[in-house]
């Protein structure tokens, strides 16, 4: 009786919902270890919480790999939400995407699948405003707002303090908070900026050259034209 988006690969493989018969994932898509840090470093509360369905297992793993200890981590990072859906995950992930949970007390009664009723997210005014920002300090004219304007007004709805005088690196954390989970964003930032070096990490190495698929020959062969595109 509808069409929607299908959310089962970025739910955990397990979980105790809140609603009896709710459907889990298939634990394929999960925030990494290295982000969880970096917001806690930035003690980002609003949007860690949003972005990250936590699970015991990868609390433990959090805490034995990291300066944080169970006294020191905020206490919403728990395996079970405030609307009480408890991320039980054992394989695949020790995270799930928080952007991605729907809670399961806002379920269509009688529609049981992972996220059905959730809106996808596609495009959001606070990536226009931090594009936006972006571009000015890359030397762009604009005279809407500043970049100083159009950033605090991401960390504004975010519960975070206003910046002054941002700088690029800030910008490009801020879209790091902001967009996180949210397909590709990140990788796509790293590929434009060249910062190889933050897309390896945890026994992954990237370079340029993985930045864009090739076309196969056969490809080519088939439609020419490809090849010159590609050169």
């Amino acid at each position: 009786d509808r069409v929607g988006h299908l959310y089962n690969p970025y739910g955990p493989n397990s979980w105790d919902p809140a609603v009896e018969g709710a459907g889990s994932g298939w634990g394929f898509f999960e925030p990494t270890m290295k982000f969880v840090e970096f917001m806690l470093d930035r003690e980002e509360t609003e949007r860690l919480e949003t972005s990250v369905f936590f699970s015991q297992r990868g609390i433990d793993s959090l805490l034995s790999t990291t300066s944080y200890t169970a006294e020191t981590l905020p206490d919403f990072v728990s395996p079970t939400t405030r609307d009480n859906d408890t991320n039980t995950s054992n394989v695949r992930s020790i995270f799930s995407s928080g952007k991605h949970y729907l809670p399961t007390n806002q379920l269509i009664p009688g529609r049981t699948a992972y996220g059905s009723n959730k809106h996808y997210i596609v495009f959001r005014y606070a990536e226009t405003l931090l594009m936006y920002a972006e571009a000015l300090l890359q030397g762009a004219n604009g005279s809407a707002i500043s970049a100083d304007e159009a950033v605090n007004l991401v960390r504004l709805r975010a519960g975070m303090e206003p910046l002054s005088g941002v700088t690029l690196d800030q910008v490009v954390d801020e879209k790091y908070a902001e967009l996180a989970m949210e397909w590709g964003k990140r990788f796509f930032d790293m590929v434009r900026l060249e910062r190889y070096d933050e897309l390896s990490y945890g026994g992954r190495t990237f370079t340029a050259d993985k930045a864009f698929v090739t076309y196969h020959q056969d490809q080519i062969d088939e439609f020419p034209i490809l090849g010159e595109i590609a050169n």
